[in-house]
């Protein structure tokens, strides 16, 4: 891959992988340098050796370097634990609560396998197939990680809210 070839997937994947990874470690920061670093891993292959599909191998790259990475599984463990606390501001019955938030901390509720197989469905637009070969699972295990994680986030997300403590 010559140089002007990385340049243009920077430009065109980063800020869609960056957010990406975002969705699965819950840190912004965290997630701009698990890109850069992923950028830096396929530079060094391509230089190696030819790559089939660069795009799919940058996003499962940028995948497994945020996965191994301790520093998002500590802040992905906080977030759960602020979601299982659930603390609310109700004021007069109003809800203040961000509805994107609420998105992820369910997305943040869902095991790493399945918030993976979300991420890369939904905003990464990749197929069944190509996520099954991403995460060398069966199709079928995709299909499954799915419709559990939809109906989870769904049972999250439409469930009523107390105005409890």
């Amino acid at each position: 891959m010559t140089s002007s070839r990385l340049e243009e997937a920077w430009r065109s994947e980063r800020p869609s992988l960056i957010r990406a990874i975002y969705l699965t470690c819950g840190d912004l920061d965290l997630a701009a340098e698990v890109v850069d670093q992923a950028f830096l891993s396929v530079f060094a292959r391509l230089r190696s050796a030819p790559v089939e599909d660069v795009r799919a191998y940058l996003w499962r790259t940028a995948f497994n370097q945020s996965r191994r990475s301790r520093a998002a599984q500590r802040r992905m463990e906080a977030a759960v634990d602020l979601a299982s606390r659930s603390t609310r501001n109700t004021i007069g019955g109003l809800d203040e609560h961000d509805p994107h938030e609420e998105v992820l901390l369910s997305l943040a509720r869902l095991s790493p396998q399945t918030r993976v197989v979300l991420v890369l469905r939904y905003y990464g637009d990749f197929t069944n197939a190509q996520i099954a070969n991403h995460q060398s699972i069966p199709v079928g295990t995709v299909k499954s990680l799915i419709h559990r994680g939809l109906a989870s986030m769904r049972g999250d997300l439409l469930a009523p809210k107390g105005c409890g403590p």
